[in-house]
């Protein structure tokens, strides 16, 4: 896309001097006011937005070998790594070109002849899956290595974690107020329990500027977005939350029966209805241009947060959590499948 560019000239004025002077000529010069082109918007957004259709692009049984239980957590790097809690309390690894490696925390952490604590969520660090479990811990694995990164009081389980574009991690758990804390694991740097007016915490998400946001109850479903310094803004929902997610200057809320829709600093910009829906997971596409979410119904639907209409939808058997990535969205079922969908 061409840079847009507007250029003003010269602009001439002549000046009348006291009678007895000779005029005054003065120009004066503007410089080229730049105007930054708008954002990309990819090509997932087109195709939905102009009238294509979602459909699946391939599948993955993450139970191929052997029986792991029930997908509890999914998690996908802006790569493409697929990251699977089940369960066993094993974590498996794949892309789309296939499986990559199964990681068994209780051998790290605990011994093998002791289960590790389930997953309740997931997220990516560079290629490294940091899983926030029922015990307590946000842990970092690999296919080579564990690391303990964080958690709070021992015992008293996590519910959610997230990463921001700088590597640094916010994680919360079941305790009273959450005690969200932000560590930047490059410098060792902890901030926190934030002051959240959220007596139950249920989602974190960071903004693409750096800042936190966190959905939880009190008086009431609250949204709040924090900067580096304090809480900024926010905003109160209608409806129990069960996820966030944000992108560029979007930040959308999922619940059973709606989608909230804001801006970055939380100013509201429209409420989808979708009763019936039984909305579970949300994720916004890298352009914040759409918001997929997956229901109890049993579907995939995707909603333009720009004026919110549906741009698709499309039937998924017992669906727990939506990602996205690669200009695709990434469906997890309850029983272990995998679903990558795109549009045409």
């Amino acid at each position: 896309m061409l840079s847009l560019a507007l250029l003003l000239g010269c602009a001439s004025h002549t000046f009348t001097e006291p009678q007895g002077l000779p005029p005054l000529e003065a120009s004066v010069e503007l410089a080229p006011l730049r105007v930054d082109p708008p954002p990309p918007t990819s090509e997932l957004t087109l195709c939905l937005e102009s009238g294509g259709s979602l459909v699946v692009l391939d599948a993955i049984d993450n139970d191929d070998t052997r029986e792991h239980g029930e997908v509890v957590a999914f998690g996908v790097s802006p790569e493409g790594r697929l990251a699977v809690a089940t369960a066993d309390a094993n974590i498996k690894l794949w892309t789309l070109e296939g499986f990559v490696d199964e990681l068994s925390p209780a051998v790290f952490t605990y011994g093998p002849e002791v289960a590790a604590p389930l997953s309740v969520d997931l997220a990516f660090l560079d290629e490294q899956v940091l899983s926030a479990d029922r015990g307590g811990l946000v842990s970092r694995q690999s296919e080579f290595g564990f690391e303990v990164v964080g958690g709070t009081t021992p015992e008293t389980s996590m519910t959610a974690v997230a990463v921001a574009r700088d590597g640094r991690v916010a994680h919360a758990d079941e305790g009273s107020f959450g005690n969200v804390m932000i560590r930047d694991l490059a410098t060792s740097e902890v901030r926190g329990p934030l002051d959240v007016r959220s007596i139950v915490v249920r989602d974190l998400a960071f903004g693409d500027d750096g800042a936190l946001f966190v959905v939880g109850l009190g008086e009431g479903s609250l949204l709040e977005r924090w900067g580096a310094d304090e809480r900024e803004a926010s905003a109160l929902l209608g409806s129990v939350v069960e996820e966030i997610d944000s992108a560029r200057d979007v930040v959308v809320a999922a619940s059973a029966d709606a989608l909230d829709v804001f801006d970055a600093a939380l100013v509201p910009r429209l409420t989808i209805t979708s009763v019936g829906h039984g909305g579970r997971s949300v994720a916004l596409t890298e352009d914040g241009r759409v918001a997929f979410t997956v229901g109890d119904e049993g579907a995939l639907r995707a909603w333009s947060t720009v004026d919110g209409r549906e741009l698709g939808q499309l039937a998924i058997e017992d669906p727990l959590r939506v990602r996205a990535a690669l200009d695709l969205a990434f469906v997890a079922s309850r029983d272990g499948m995998l679903h990558a969908i795109g549009c045409e």
